[in-house]
Formats: C-alpha cells, sequence, structure tokens
C-alpha cells in the first residue's frame, strides 16, 4: 500500500509538470521495493524505472537529461524482456515503455530509432499477451507514426493517420483539451501549412488554441505553444502582418519561461542574450521587415531546443524563415 501511495503520487506530479515532487515520490517508491520479495521487486523496480523514463521525456527535449529518460525507460523494459512472465502480465507497461522510448527519439530526431520501437509496441499489442485493450497506446501510436510521416515528407499519409489517431482519442475522452486531442491536431495543423491548406489550418489553430489544455508538462506546453507559431505563419502567408505579429508576441511571451524551464541556466541565459524573446513593436509602415525578425527569433528558439539538424527545425522552422527572409 505504501509503496503504491508513492507510486502514484509520483505519476500524478508528472502530469502537474512538478518535477521535484514527482522525483521525490519515485524516489520513496523505489527504497519501498527493498523489502519485497525477488519477483514482486523486479516487477516493481521496472514500473518505477518506466514513470522515470516519462518523468525525463516530458521536463526535458534534448540533451544530457533527455537521454536519462532514454537510460530509465530501457531499464525498465529490460527487466520486462527477460522474464517472460513479466512479459505477460505487464504487457501494456512494455508497450509505454516502447511508446516513451520512441517519443524521446522523436524529439531528438532520431526517427528509424524511435520507428523500431514503435513497431515493437504495435507489435505486443497485436499479440495482446494479457488481454489488454491498449486502447490509449494505440491512439498515441497513430499520433506518432503521424509526427514521423511529416518528418519523412510523407504529409497525405501524415494526415489520414492524425486524423484517425483524433477521432479515436474523441470517443476516448470528452475533453476537448486532452493531450490525446490536443497534440496531433497540432501536428495536423503542421501538415496542412506545409499542403498550402492555410485557410482550413487556420481555422483548426483558433480551435486549439482555444483551448486551455488539461496536461502540463514541459513537453505538452511546448507542443501547445507551436500552436500559437502555427497561427504566425499562416496569417504571415495569408499577408496579415498584422495578426502574424500578435501569434509572434504571444509566442515569444509564453515561450520565455518554459526555455528557462527546460533548458539549463547557461543555455538559457545564452539564447535570451540573442533577443529571441524580445517583442519589436509593429509599424505598418515597416510591417514584412518586423516579421522578417519575428521568424529569424523563432528559428533560434526552436534551434537551441530541438537543435538546428532536426527536422521539425530543418524542414519546416528553417524553410519558413528562408521564405520569410526572400520575400
Amino acid at each position: 500500500m505504501a509503496f503504491d501511495n508513492s507510486r502514484l503520487i509520483g505519476y500524478a506530479y508528472i502530469h502537474q509538470n512538478d518535477f521535484d515532487n514527482a522525483n521525490k515520490y519515485l524516489l520513496d517508491a523505489l527504497q519501498k521495493t527493498s523489502s519485497f520479495d525477488l519477483e514482486l521487486k523486479k516487477e516493481s523496480e521496472a514500473i518505477i524505472n518506466g514513470f522515470f523514463g516519462i518523468l525525463y521525456s516530458t521536463k526535458y527535449i534534448n540533451g544530457t537529461e533527455a537521454n536519462k529518460g532514454v537510460q530509465y525507460a530501457d531499464k525498465a523494459l529490460s527487466a520486462h524482456k527477460s522474464d517472460q512472465k513479466l512479459k505477460k502480465k505487464l504487457s501494456c507497461n512494455i508497450v509505454r515503455n516502447n511508446i516513451t522510448l520512441g517519443k524521446i527519439y522523436c524529439r531528438l530526431g532520431k526517427y528509424q530509432e524511435a520507428i523500431n520501437y514503435f513497431k515493437e509496441a504495435q507489435f505486443i499489442i497485436d499479440k495482446s499477451f494479457d488481454n489488454c485493450p491498449h486502447n490509449f497506446s494505440k491512439v498515441w501510436l497513430k499520433i506518432d507514426m503521424g509526427e514521423i510521416d511529416i518528418r519523412n515528407g510523407d504529409l497525405s499519409a501524415a494526415k489520414d493517420k492524425l486524423i484517425e489517431a483524433i477521432q479515436k482519442a474523441e470517443k476516448l475522452t470528452s475533453k476537448r483539451n486532452s493531450a490525446l486531442i490536443v497534440e496531433p491536431r497540432i501536428f495536423y495543423i503542421e501538415a496542412q501549412i506545409r499542403l498550402g491548406e492555410l485557410a482550413e489550418a487556420y481555422n483548426d489553430c483558433l480551435s486549439v488554441l482555444q483551448t486551455k489544455p488539461a496536461l502540463h508538462t514541459n513537453y505538452s506546453d511546448l507542443i501547445f505553444l507551436t500552436g500559437h507559431y502555427h497561427a504566425a505563419v499562416i496569417k504571415y502567408k495569408q499577408k496579415d502582418f498584422k495578426k502574424s505579429w500578435e501569434y509572434f508576441e504571444e509566442f515569444f511571451n509564453k515561450m520565455k519561461p518554459l526555455c528557462k524551464e527546460i533548458m539549463n541556466e547557461r543555455n538559457y541565459n545564452d539564447l535570451e542574450s540573442e533577443k529571441v524573446f524580445e517583442i519589436i513593436p509593429y509599424q505598418d509602415t515597416a510591417g514584412l521587415d518586423v516579421i522578417k525578425k519575428c521568424f529569424q527569433q523563432s528559428a533560434g528558439i526552436f534551434s537551441a531546443l530541438y537543435g538546428k539538424d532536426h527536422p521539425f527545425v530543418r524542414d519546416y522552422v528553417l524553410v519558413n524563415n528562408n521564405e520569410c527572409n526572400r520575400a
């Protein structure tokens, strides 16, 4: 009972974006396994390591700390795979750990590694070792594979997967602000923009940005704020520079504290010294020049978070920046 309490409280703090308390309670749960018999100890440690993987994967986007998420989730996965009894008993945990690892590799821009983990998760779901329905995991896999299609440039296939994910998510939850619905819609909007479906993309943007997300982790907040960037891109492409600037203004204001939360102090200070969060007053007589600067600042922010070689940055953010600079 004490173990379960600490485990569940720690898991709840993950989804409140409270890293310190989540870490505290998960460590406490881990310590409580010392009195368990060998089989239960192995099972319980694997569950907690899986939770640590989620904790690190939702707080950090790249770098050493993000790689800790890989280590924890991989450790949990190794324990499950090495024990056939656990493999059958805890298939939901194994699927979740594979998805966690896949998501981390997506954020690191290592999509082939991500695909391998997503395929493993799908294989376990299809085998249905313990009759676990895996309803939420099935939706997340559709979302994740939709993201990979976008990064591979297969935008139509991405839209199909993401629409299917959204429809299934809406059957699982009535909350329009659930991350299960918000995240695929943000990816869907990116695909629409890249296909030139600007009017549809903007309507979807308005719908998403009017919600108040139910989940707050660093990663979920980053995805949601990317919606403000998408809206700014759309209005720029529609030649509404004033409205584009308004979305950029909100994007910079909200990204500043989020970047401070995600990045280490040195990297954040370097980024701030480049004045990427600076709000330039809008002037009708110099509207395009202001927007060009906004695109440059956004490119600096996303490059610092993901890395310049990440496909999202290279094939979308920097393309937008270069397109605007040539205007």
